[in-house]
Parts: C-alpha cells; sequence; structure tokens
C-alpha cells in the first residue's frame, strides 16, 4: 500500500452557533487542508497516483471556500463549519472523486499553525 499526500491552503472566514466564546463572532483563518490517499500498485512508470492529479483535485474541493465566509456557503447550512466538519467534508468528497483504486485514509484541517483536526473512516 502507498500513501501519497498533498495539502493546499485557503482563507476563509467563519463563526460558530451556540458556541458560547469568542468563536461565535466573526473570525478569518488561513487554512492549511492535506489530504492522504492510499493506492495498491503503481502504473508501468512506477507512479501510485500522480502528485499533480491528488493536488488539483483537493484544490478544487476547497476552491470555493477561499476569501469566502464558511457559514454563508451550502456545504454548512445545517452544521457549523468547525474544522472538524470541514475535514469531514473534504474526505467525502475526495473519497467521490478519486480515481479507481485511489481512496482517501485522512483529511488533516489546519485552523491556524497549532491547532488542527483529522477525519478519517
Amino acid at each position: 500500500m502507498y500513501e501519497i499526500s498533498v495539502s493546499t491552503s485557503f482563507a476563509a472566514s467563519h463563526h460558530l452557533v451556540g458556541y458560547n466564546g469568542e468563536c461565535a463572532r466573526d473570525h478569518g483563518h488561513n487554512w492549511k487542508a492535506e489530504a492522504v490517499v492510499a493506492a495498491g500498485g503503481l502504473d508501468d512508470v512506477g507512479i501510485a497516483i500522480d502528485f499533480k492529479a491528488v493536488k488539483k483535485l483537493l484544490e478544487e474541493i476547497t476552491e470555493p471556500f477561499d476569501h469566502r465566509n464558511l457559514n454563508e456557503l451550502p456545504q454548512f447550512d445545517q452544521k457549523n463549519p468547525t474544522s472538524e466538519n470541514l475535514a469531514a467534508w473534504i474526505y467525502g468528497e475526495m473519497e467521490k472523486r478519486l480515481p479507481a483504486g485511489v481512496k482517501p485514509l485522512r483529511v488533516r484541517v489546519w485552523e491556524t499553525e497549532k491547532y488542527a483536526v483529522t477525519y478519517s473512516k
């Protein structure tokens, strides 16, 4: 089994509904998202899946978040745009869009350099 990881970043704001603290107010982060995917074999060139293909997919998934208020997006109209929910949503999109033979293992989302959440099934 081969594990391939890529990351990207985006800037977005959010607030947490029902939270008792500062995060209930609108605030922004420079988010980082990392996707780790697994492939069981290699192609004729010796590649499990091209880094560029995984990076492009991750960027396509996170691009709608860039310079947006996450609370205003349909992905979060029924739930808070927490790091946990963001990581789970990205994971689900990766799972739907990856080619056959490649599956997501985990997605990690950082709100800051010090705070991150990892989602896996």
